[in-house]
């Protein structure tokens, strides 16, 4: 009970990995049991996580608001939960992992539940025959391409492009910017090809070792600059689930931009590996006047 007042102490917002539910949440009704099978697939969708169920949200911040009441495990044991996920989503869950977590040190004390989702291999389906993926702080209905990508999973790669920035020191309006590989699946990925693409509004100052640029026109035919890295070959690393790793070779210089006016500017990126199509996004950098 203590982490679960620290939580509530420290105001800790809702994320895509952590999810805060009341604990009429787990009411005996059609309706929650619904309302339960689309939250948890949700979650197993995207990147798993943790659902506390006796935390009340902040309505507008949707941080941990206060403890309610909890539930009476008489009426609401830890099977029931285990029992709703199983019969309402399809294919079931592996690896589900409800605990109980008294409300004070009385006897047959009332109880917060904390629920474990791991992340799944495969797209699950909740009771009203939909599939969702947790978005943030909510959960909303997931495109055909979402549910291919999820299912794809244990039989595919899927790599997704992070993007850091910092202001290269002495500089004006000039940034260094990393770039992180990341692997959404248990496949290794032993190489791919990552795409930056450079708006002509910015210039690119050092091309931090790419393979190859070239100077082209966008799908909305707007010139660009358009960075390769190769990463993969002799003595490199596979690309494991939950390990980011730098595209660039080793020992490359940085990549900087440099800007003409200060503020938010755009720029995409494409990835692809073996077995894996171009995926593709946008990142914005927002560059300051002094660094």
């Amino acid at each position: 009970m203590e982490d679960l007042n620290t939580l509530v102490s420290a105001q800790t917002p809702e994320s895509l990995s952590l999810e805060f539910k009341a604990s009429a949440a787990l009411e005996k009704s059609d309706k929650k049991r619904a309302e339960l099978s689309k939250d948890i697939s949700g979650m197993a969708n995207a990147a798993g996580g943790v659902m506390l169920f006796g935390i009340v949200e902040h309505q507008h911040t949707h941080h941990a608001d206060r403890l309610d009441d909890g539930s009476d495990p008489t009426e609401i044991p830890p099977e029931w939960i285990e029992q709703v996920a199983n019969s309402n989503i399809h294919p079931k869950i592996e690896g589900l992992a409800v605990t109980m977590v008294p409300l004070s040190s009385q006897v047959n004390s009332r109880v917060a539940y904390v629920l474990l989702v791991p992340q799944s291999h495969t797209a699950h389906m909740a009771s009203d025959h939909r599939y969702y993926k947790r978005t943030g702080k909510t959960v909303q209905p997931m495109e055909d391409y979402e549910v291919r990508d999820v299912m794809a999973r244990g039989s595919t790669p899927i790599l997704q492009l992070a993007v850091s920035s910092s202001p290269v020191s002495g500089t004006r309006l000039t940034l260094e910017v990393q770039l992180y590989i990341e692997n959404e699946t248990i496949i290794p990925v032993e190489w791919c090809v990552v795409q930056v693409i450079v708006p002509q509004s910015l210039s690119v100052i050092s091309d931090g070792g790419a393979n190859a640029s070239e100077q082209t026109t966008s799908s909305l035919g707007q010139p660009v600059t358009v960075l390769r890295f190769q990463y993969g070959g002799p003595n490199w690393m596979p690309i494991w689930q939950g390990v980011r790793v730098d595209p660039r070779r080793p020992n490359a210089p940085p990549l900087r931009m440099s800007a003409l006016t200060p503020g938010p500017q755009s720029i995409g990126w494409r990835i692809t590996a073996p077995g894996m199509a171009f995926r593709e996004g946008q990142v914005m950098l927002t560059f300051p006047v002094n660094a």
